[in-house]
Parts: C-alpha cells; structure tokens; sequence
C-alpha cells in the first residue's frame, strides 16, 4: 500500500484512452492538448484547481518586475575595478584554449576563474561593447532570484513548516523574492559590471540550496547532489566568500530536512564529499593563484590590525542593516575610516554581540529562524570578521546576506498580523487590503528607487559625483571623479578635483602620478613633473609613473631625457609594452625606422591586446611606404581600443601626416561614425577638408559648416576653433570674414604667451592677397600619456 492513501500509486492510474479508428493520426487534437497543458503552467492568473500561483507565472512576473527596475542599466559604462577586471585583462580576450581563461602562463590560477569565464564570453559577443557585460549581470540577477523563489517554495512546502503557511506559501515567496530582487542594495551587483563577483556567487549559492531540497524529495536524490556539488564549486570560483557554503548547506540539511547531522551524512554522503572536494579545488586554485589588484587604493589597508579592523565591522555591520531597511543614500565608495578610539564602537559591538548571542542560543530552541541569522553572519564572514581587506565597506556584500534579512522581516510581519492583529484587533479583509496596499507600495517604491540608483551607474561622471557628495572627504571618490572628469576633456573641474585628493591623501603615489600626467598633458610641464616625481618616490618600482614621466619630457621637447625614462621603465617592468611602444615611436621621430620596427615588434609580442603598439606599428608601416600594412595595424588597434573612437582619429591624422589625405578622410569619417559628439575629431577633419592640397578631398563648405556649428556648440571660441573657422571662410572665398576670425585668435594667442602665434600671422598675410591656406603636414606628435586606472 502506498504510505499516503490520498494519493494512488502510478500503477493504478487510470489507463489513457487508446487509439481507435477514428483517432488514428488526430495530431491536431494533440497538439491543441500539449498547447493547453503548457498553457496551465505558464498562465499568470490563479490555478483554478489548486488556487495557488504557479510556477511559471512567478517567475515570468518576477522577471518582468526585475526587467522593468533594470531596464535603464543596458548602456551604462565601465567603471572603476572594469579597467582592471575587464578592459585591461588579456585573459578574457579568447575563449580558446580553454586554459588561458582560467590560468595566467607565468603567473598562476586567475582568483575568480568561473566570473572570468563569463567575461571572456562577453568579450567574445562584442568586444568592449559594455551592452553584452549588462545584460549577462541582469540575466545572472534574474536567475539568482528565480532560484531563491525557488528555495522560499521548497523550503516553506516542507512538513514542519506547510501547515504554518498554507495557502499563502506561493504569495509569501514571490513577495520575499520580489523584495530582495528589487532592493536598491542590489544595484552595485547588478548595475556595476565587475561586481559581477557577488551575483554570480549568489546565483550558484542559491542553486545550491535548491538542488538539496530536491535532493531530499526526489527519486533520482544523486542527480540532485551532483548538480549541488557543481553549483557549490562554481560559487567558489566566482567569489572567494562562498566558502563558507559547504558549511552552511550541512546545517541547513540538519535543521529543515534531516534533524540531526548524523542522519543528514548518511542520507547524503555523497554530497557531503563532493562539497569537500570543492572546497580542496578551491584551495589549490587560490594557494596558486594570481594576486588581484584593484583600481583604486586607498592607505588604510596596511596599516589595521587584524583585531581592529574585526572591532570596526559591527558598525559596517549595522550600517548594512540600516540600507536594507531605509536604503538612502547609497554610495559606490565609502572607504569607510577607521575609528581607533574603543569606546566609540562599544554600542555597535552591543549589538551586533547581543544578536550573535541570540543566534547562538535559537540554535538550541530556534534553530530555524536562528538558520536565517547564521546564513547572514557566515556570508560576510570572509570581508567582515578579522581578515582586514582594501575596504572596510562596500555595499554590494549585501547581495546574499540580504536575503535572510528580507526572510525575517517578512515572515515576522506575516505571523504578527496572522497570530496578533488579523480578526482581533482589525478586521481581516481589512487587513489584506492594508498588507497588499503596503506590499505593491514597497514594490513601487523599491522598484523606483532602484531605477533611479542606475541612473547614477550610466556615467561615470555621474557615478563618482555622488559618491564626492555622499563622501567629501574621500579622497579616492575625488580622485576617480577626476580621473572620469579627464576622460570627459572637462579639464579644469578635473585639475581641481586632483588638488583635493591629493590634498586629503599627499602619500597616495597613484593620485599624484594622475594629476601630473593631466598637468603634463595641458602644457604644465614644471607642475606635471614635480607630480610624478612625488609619485615615483612614494612607489619606485612602479614603472608606470616613470612612463608617464617620459611622457611629460617628450612633450615638453626633451626626447632624449624621455628616451631614459622609458628605458628605466622596462628595466623595471621588462614585460610591459608601453614603454617598448613610447621607444619606437622616439625612433620613429629621429628617423631610425628600423629601430623603430624592431622595438614595436617586440611590443606587440609582448602584450598582442595592448591597441598601442598596433597603433605605433601602423606608423612604422607609413613610413617604410607600406599603406596596405599600416590600414591592417590601425584595424587592429582600432578593433582593441576601449575608445575605437580616438584611435580611428589618430589614425587618421597620422595620415594626413603623411600626405595621404584620402585615406585620412575614411578613418576620421569613422570616428566620427562611432562617437558623433568628439570635438577633437570634427575639428581635424573640418580642417583638412579646408586646408588640404588634394582638391579631390577638399570640401570647403562642409568645413565651414562644421566650424560654424561647433561655434555654436562649444562654450567658446577657442583659439583652434577660431583658426579652422578663418580657413574655411578663406576656402569658400569669404576673405574679409576670414580675416577678422584670425585676427581674434591672433590677439587670443598674444595673450596666452604667443603660442603658434607666426602661422596664424603667417595665414593672415595669405587672406590679405585673397589667398586661402593649405596645409604642409609636420612629423607625428608623440603618444598621449599612459592612461592610469581610476
């Protein structure tokens, strides 16, 4: 006999009608049949037999709802840690062999191999096209609340917990998933591209956890265990806190499913040795692994103890607590201080101390709810316990931890009103409406704020400006909002914001080495150098800074000093391809072409997705008079550059350079095609359009519009605006007009010390004989300076 008599065995289901003679090949009856089974499952409305929600109509709403919150994130840009974890890691760039993915030749096991797998695969979609980045985080955020639905479900359906919730189980699942998927917190996972760290983590946690609970019910249990045990090892290799999984999945088994951990080994042995060879793979991957860097570095991590950091975290702790509850403001980058003074964190450690006290002892009486308590301690337990680490707060640790606070605040709710409020104090269809009122407002108002979080996420302008405001005296946050003010060429906030940061942080090598490069790059030559110079002395073996060192010599026109720069680069990093790249193009410069090809050569071999040398190599190539080759370099380095855009430009000026007008044209129409609003760019090809001596390419009125329109444009009249536009009035025969505009950046460049001051007065002698100019090309500038990270 069956063990549940309500229910009949397969065997003695009802035989399914035969096929008579009439319904032989009926395949259209079938077909509307399968249609109609699958429309049962997935239809959004309540079942009508059973008067639950099904499952597809859960996920389907819940997907839709997350969609909706995230719906502006697609297009945001790379920020922050991106540059390290993405832009600049030659690993992800293939995707074959399979083993450069995971390992680094020379170096060892990249930390996060099964994220930087995800990243490869990006890659290989688009490139740097941050579209595909987006959407696999918002695919993964779908999928790791599709299985904590999951999970809720499963776990709520057990038998010591089915009779408390029945008939509301679905409702309560989809509203504790709901409200984790859309909580604000969550934007940092999701909207932030490389903190793809934490979802992914999440997403194999929690199917983790559903694989058990099928496990416990299902008749083929292995097939279940095996897909926990691969689920547990992807998580360890996404982010390095799951480790603590192993542990958590043996309690959760003793207290919802087992009983005790005796009876739970012997029901599961196998998957209690899979999760202890996960945890050994895990070992070895990260005893062998490469060391990670980060974007941005702040002081204090060398310098907290272990125990002071541990006494600083109840505070974090509860200001984490504090978001999932009231979730404003929310900030990138706190670099939360350090507070030494013990008395100032004795009433958090009271805190924090009381709840794990409450945890330890509901681990005897409540071992259930006490679960939920246990599962948040543990997750944070690897960033926030005594292993001191870069930041003391980041606000994407709350990814997991903030399921169990979710579970306990709406289930503690739910038995509030179910066993105190419903029926005795306020009347019961009252107070469904007031709980759907208060559960779809909660919806509305998590769901808007999320979405107005990203909006912050789609710059990184906008991004670290908020963070400046939510923290002025973090001097990393004005740093990168520098750094992100540079890249915009919105040059004087950007100066101003690099005094600060250094100001708040002088002993910060990278913050000094930046603001002199942009000093450098603006012709502040003296300022730029001292700069770099402090930076080199704060950290000596870093052979960026003295590349960005060269950099300011050559452009200040001491290229042999530069040249000695660059070669101390390389004895300090002799696999970096930048100062290879800055040498050949010195090279270049004095006519050693040869030299030239040999140095970039070597280059390339050295970092082959590094877009300089590629860039470099095309102008050896123009040189030795081999066009076809240089196209394929600037095609190359095109095709690496995170900012196609400028490189395309470059490469058009450079032949333009070289008297190839023609073919300067195409890639300057192609910048322009990939980024319409780069100034830089229209001005270099309004100008050749004006000046240039192939009358095949010269289009004066085509020029002259895009002088007029960037007049219009641009917030003044610069003294290189003023310059194309009296070239391009004298190419379509306005001479009069022409030399009024060069006579206003004649007088602008008297006052800026005479700079380029002849060749204007030069153009002016030709517009008073009616005479409009053309344009002899110069030698090739030399490279911008070596861009750091944020």
């Amino acid at each position: 006999m069956p063990s549940n008599p309500s229910s009949p065995p397969d065997d003695l289901a009802i035989d399914p009608p035969q096929p008579g003679p009439g319904r032989v090949g009926d395949e259209s009856s079938l077909r509307r049949n399968h249609v109609q089974r699958f429309w049962d499952r997935v239809r959004l409305p309540l079942h009508p037999s059973a008067g639950e929600w099904s499952p597809w109509g859960l996920g389907l709403l819940l997907s839709f709802a997350i969609c909706l919150a995230y719906s502006n994130t697609l297009h945001g840009a790379f920020q922050y840690d991106d540059h390290n974890d993405i832009l600049d890691n030659p690993s992800i760039r293939h995707l074959w062999p399979l083993r450069g993915v995971f390992f680094i030749a020379g170096s060892g096991f990249v930390t996060r191999p099964v994220a930087n797998l995800t990243f490869a695969i990006n890659y290989a979609m688009g490139a740097f096209n941050p579209f595909y980045y987006h959407l696999t985080n918002l695919v993964i955020h779908i999928g790791a609340s599709l299985a904590f639905i999951g999970v809720l479900r499963r776990t709520l359906e057990l038998a010591d917990l089915r009779s408390r919730f029945s008939g509301q189980i679905p409702t309560l699942s989809l509203v504790m998933a709901a409200l984790w998927a859309l909580h604000p917190l969550q934007t940092e996972s999701v909207s932030y591209i490389t903190q793809r760290y934490e979802s992914l983590m999440g997403l194999f946690v929690l199917l983790t956890f559903y694989a058990v609970l099928r496990s416990s019910s299902s008749p083929a249990p292995r097939q279940w265990e095996l897909l926990a045990i691969l689920s547990c090892l992807l998580a360890l290799g996404s982010k390095e806190v799951a480790v603590s999984v192993p542990l958590l999945v043996l309690l959760f088994d003793r207290t919802f499913i087992t009983g005790t951990f005796s009876k739970a080994w012997h029901e599961r042995k196998v998957l209690y040795v899979g999760l202890l060879l996960a945890w050994i793979a895990f070992a070895i991957v990260q005893l062998y692994a490469v060391k990670r860097t980060w974007a941005g570095l702040g002081e204090q991590s060398e310098t907290v103890s272990w125990w002071l950091y541990a006494l600083n975290q109840p505070a974090v702790i509860l200001h984490y607590l504090r978001l999932a509850i009231w979730p404003h403001p929310l900030n990138v980058d706190y670099l939360w201080p350090v507070t030494r003074a013990v008395k100032q964190l004795l009433s958090s450690i009271f805190v924090i101390g009381s709840i794990l006290g409450l945890t330890l002892w509901g681990l005897v009486r409540m071992p259930k709810m006490a679960f939920l308590s246990v599962f948040f301690f543990f997750i944070l337990a690897p960033t926030s316990s005594v292993m001191p680490i870069l930041d003391l707060a980041v606000e994407h640790r709350m990814y997991l931890p903030l399921a169990p606070t979710v579970i306990i605040i709406v289930l503690g709710l739910y038995c509030l009103i179910n066993n105190g409020l419903n029926g005795r104090i306020i009347n019961s269809t009252v107070m469904k409406i007031i709980a759907v009122v208060t559960t779809a407002g909660c919806f509305s108002a998590l769901g808007i704020l999320t979405y107005l979080r990203n909006e912050d996420y789609q710059h990184p302008i906008d991004l670290w400006r908020a963070a400046v405001l939510q923290a002025p005296n973090n001097p990393r946050a004005h740093h990168n909002y520098a750094f992100s003010l540079t890249k915009s060429g919105i040059y004087d906030e950007a100066l101003r914001q690099y005094a600060i940061a250094t100001q708040q942080s002088p002993n910060v090598a990278i913050f000094q080495s930046n603001y002199g490069a942009l000093l450098g790059e603006l012709g502040r030559y003296q300022e730029g150098m001292e700069h770099v110079r402090r930076a080199i002395l704060l950290d000596p073996k870093e052979s960026k800074f003295v590349v960005n060192l060269g950099s300011i010599l050559w452009q200040k026109g001491s290229v042999d000093n530069a040249a000695i720069c660059f070669e101390e680069a390389i004895k300090l990093n002799p696999r970096a391809a930048v100062p290879h790249a800055c040498l050949a193009s010195i090279a270049l410069t004095k006519g050693k072409v040869g030299r030239a090809h040999e140095l970039v050569q070597k280059a390339i071999k050295l970092e082959p997705h590094n877009p300089l040398p590629h860039y470099i190599l095309g102008l050896v190539l123009l040189k030795k008079r081999d066009p076809q080759g240089a196209q394929a370099s600037f095609q190359t380095a095109i095709s690496l550059d995170r900012s196609p855009e400028k490189t395309a430009s470059n490469a058009g000026w450079a032949y333009h350079e070289n008297r190839m007008d023609k073919e300067a044209i195409v890639f300057l129409r192609r910048s322009q095609a990939l980024r319409p609003d780069q100034v830089g760019n229209e001005i270099r090809l309004a100008w050749i359009l004006a000046t240039s001596p192939d009358e095949t390419v010269r289009n004066g009125a085509e020029a002259l519009a895009a002088a007029e329109n960037l007049l219009r444009t641009q917030p003044f009249r610069s003294l290189r605006l003023l310059d194309l536009f009296a070239s391009s009035l004298a190419e379509v025969g306005r001479f009069p007009e022409a030399r009024e505009a060069i006579q206003e950046a004649i007088a602008q460049a008297k006052s800026h010390g005479g700079t380029g001051l002849p060749a204007l007065q030069g153009r002016l002698a030709l517009f008073e004989k009616g005479l409009p100019y053309r344009e002899i090309p110069v030698e090739v500038l030399p490279p911008s300076l070596v861009d750091e990270k944020p």
